[in-house]
């Protein structure tokens, strides 16, 4: 009973007394809530900022890759064991060879340094979403024999070659264009030295929504690699994707012990380490702007308080002329720390998950694609973040009610009746 009076008390201060008081406890609820929901929302942004990051890298690549390691050129000569073994381990659901090489390419309008990714379109399929982002021309390296003049092959059979969407803009090339790819095989830096020319024609062309793989990758068979870049039958190494991305850490040990010498298995937050160590180190400052704003908030609901503290000094000897005690007196200013960081809180979750839903839908905030590798900024609200940020603003609202409630439970109850 005692607790719903004192509760009671606790919301009458808050919404009465005098004009500058309400003024102050309202504009304090209004700041904290701003807070609360400023801090979701970005903390919403960066979560969907690395998981369009996560999805299109590893849509594009893998969840985890296995290369040669011990040898004297790094090339993997025995992928089809690997692939076979890897298989055998439970939640490993795909693998798939690969070759990356850096050469130069050739359109009709212009010419560029790229990398070559040499990939087992049936095996790919396993492994990554290549297949599905295909935007022109088909997911495929078969030439339709009406494609066009062979003549610059000089009558020799020719392989079909997919580029991504932004490699080809740059290129200039479409559907059925014939493509030259460039490779110097020949490594004695002899003035004679010719580079080896592969002549392609584009049968696809893909977006994996990663501008850096958009703008920079081409996409050949595996035998075609193999046979531009003199390489043999040796492939860079194989992709696997496993049940899910997280377990890609802990699965790397096992699969390592599985393969036994002679190779390195990569899990993909440590083969993008970089990025994503940034995109961590991110998320922390933003935590840390967010202790900020929450101690600033603080500070107002202390000195909104005192205010109230001050103001209701006939009130609080009042009410303990009639047998309210000391600790019933700090438990009603207590009390409006709390209501103050619930409100805020609740305000500022709703404003939060308002705005999110407005961006998701509506994609206000766009980004410039090449620099932030997406066209716009996704928000995805976590509800650990959420709590996590809740919990926070109701601790600091809470000690921030404590110095204001011994305050007024020390006022002197005679002086007080007196005024």
């Amino acid at each position: 009973m005692a607790y719903n009076f004192e509760l009671f008390i606790a919301r009458r201060y808050l919404r009465s007394g005098k004009y500058f008081t309400s003024m102050s406890s309202m504009i304090t609820m209004i700041g904290v809530g701003i807070g609360v929901g400023a801090v979701c929302l970005f903390l919403a942004a960066h979560n969907g900022f690395e998981r369009e990051i996560r999805t299109r890298i590893l849509g594009a690549t893998s969840h985890i890759t296995i290369f040669a390691v011990g040898t004297e050129d790094s090339f993997m000569r025995d992928s089809d064991s690997v692939m076979a073994l890897s298989l055998t381990i439970p939640d490993v659901l795909g693998a798939a060879p690969f070759i990356y090489y850096k050469t130069g390419i050739q359109s009709r309008s212009t010419g560029d340094g790229i990398v070559v990714r040499g990939i087992d379109l049936d095996l790919e399929a396993t492994t990554g979403s290549l297949k599905d982002g295909i935007t022109r021309g088909e997911y495929s390296f078969t030439v339709p024999p009406s494609s066009g003049d062979d003549s610059a092959s000089k009558g020799k059979p020719i392989d079909g070659i997919m580029l991504g969407v932004d490699l080809a803009d740059r290129l200039g090339a479409g559907i059925g264009d014939p493509i030259i790819l460039y490779s110097i095989t020949d490594r004695s830096l002899s003035p004679t030295a010719m580079p080896k020319k592969g002549f392609f024609r584009v049968t696809g062309i893909c977006r994996t929504g990663f501008v850096e793989y958009d703008a920079q990758l081409a996409y050949l068979s595996i035998p075609a690699a193999q046979k531009l870049f003199n390489l043999g039958d040796v492939v860079t190494g194989v992709h696997l994707k496993v049940a899910n991305i997280f377990d890609a850490e802990t699965m790397a040990p096992i699969i390592q012990e599985k393969l036994g010498y002679g190779y390195d298995v990569v899990p993909w937050n440590k083969l993008y380490a970089n990025l994503f160590t940034w995109v961590n180190l991110e998320k922390l400052v933003i935590y840390l702007v967010f202790s900020l704003m929450i101690i600033i908030a603080a500070f107002s609901v202390i000195s909104t308080l005192v205010m109230t503290a001050l103001e209701k000094r006939s009130e609080i000897a009042a009410l303990k002329t009639i047998g309210l005690t000391s600790s019933s007196i700090r438990k009603i200013f207590v009390y409006n720390g709390l209501i103050v960081g619930i409100v805020g809180t609740l305000s500022g979750w709703a404003l939060a998950l308002a705005l999110t839903w407005v961006q998701n839908t509506f994609h206000v905030l766009e980004l410039p694609a090449d620099v932030y590798f997406i066209s716009y900024l996704p928000f995805n609200p976590h509800l650990a973040d959420f709590l996590y940020i809740g919990a926070g603003t109701m601790l600091m609202t809470f000690l921030a009610g404590i110095y204001p409630a011994y305050t007024a439970a020390r006022q002197p109850v005679i002086e007080a009746l007196r005024r």
